[in-house]
This record gives C-alpha cells, structure tokens and sequence, in this order.
C-alpha cells in the first residue's frame, strides 16, 4: 500500500516535454474515498499550482509521476475545486489531522496518514494515532476500509 506522505514528495514529469513539472501538494477524494485529482506546485521563481485530474496521469515508479496535462488554476482555485471534494491538507475541506468519532459521538483518534491502492485510484486504509502514549506503548493503528468509506462533513465515522 501506499501512502500520501509518500505521495508528497514524488516528483512530476510532463510527458511531453520530458521536464519537471513540480511536485504533488495535495489530492482531491471523494466522499467514498476515490481519487479524482492532484494539485502540483510547480518549481521556480513563482510558485504556481495546477490541477491533474487522475484519468491524466500515470504511475512508472513510486518516485515519479508523469502527467500529460496540467491546467494553470484559475483564480479561487481552492473554492471552486473543493466544494465536491475532500483534500488531505487544503482547507475548508482537508483530511489529515481531523478527529475520528465513535457511534457514540466521542472523539476516539486523529487521522494522521492514509493508505492508498496500489494504483493510487482509492483511499484502503486510515492511519490513526489515538494519542502519544498509545502510540509509544501499541504503535499506531490502521482502520481499514473494507466497504466505500463515508466521510461526513465535519466528522468521520468508522465502523
């Protein structure tokens, strides 16, 4: 399995040019947990961002990422793409780091990795840590996805 800190720092290669474009930022998901998108910060004087929709790249290696097409973002880039969508770090709507609920509406661990397929296509499993001395005594934990996994607006509930 893979994972979006290991995500971020893969680099991208235009396909046609052969030429760094960047690297990943971010990733866009959807509510069952499917990805549609990168965000990649180019390199250079001007840092600039685009969007690659996932039917536009592809996967040689799990050092490099290469994309046939990456649209300059338009102005309010983050408030049109992310109304849909879930991001791992880009607010309002941004995975990492959010509380995981029980049933019961308490507050049981923070998401603190995710695990993709091994095509990079779905979210599969969830890192959690449920608190520093948990994580020292048992390690962290994975919460695996074994049916399409619903994300609430505010809040995640696992089964």
């Amino acid at each position: 399995m893979r994972t979006f800190s290991l995500l971020k720092r893969i680099s991208v290669i235009d396909q046609k040019s052969q030429k760094s474009a960047g690297k990943v930022e971010d990733i866009f998901i959807d509510q069952t947990g499917k990805v549609h998108g990168f965000v990649i910060c180019k390199q250079g004087f001007f840092a600039r961002k685009c969007f690659v929709s996932f039917s536009d790249v592809s996967f040689p290696n799990d050092q490099t990422m290469f994309v046939s097409e990456c649209r300059m973002s338009p102005k309010g880039f983050k408030e049109q793409r992310l109304k849909p969508f879930f991001t791992m770090t880009l607010k309002p709507r941004f995975f990492l780091k959010q509380p995981i609920y029980s049933n019961e509406g308490e507050t049981v661990a923070v998401i603190e990795d995710v695990y993709f397929s091994t095509d990079w296509g779905t979210i599969v499993a969830i890192e959690v840590t449920e608190g520093l001395f948990s994580d020292l005594m048992e390690g962290r934990k994975l919460k695996y996805a074994n049916q399409p996994l619903l994300i609430g607006k505010n809040s995640f509930f696992v089964r």
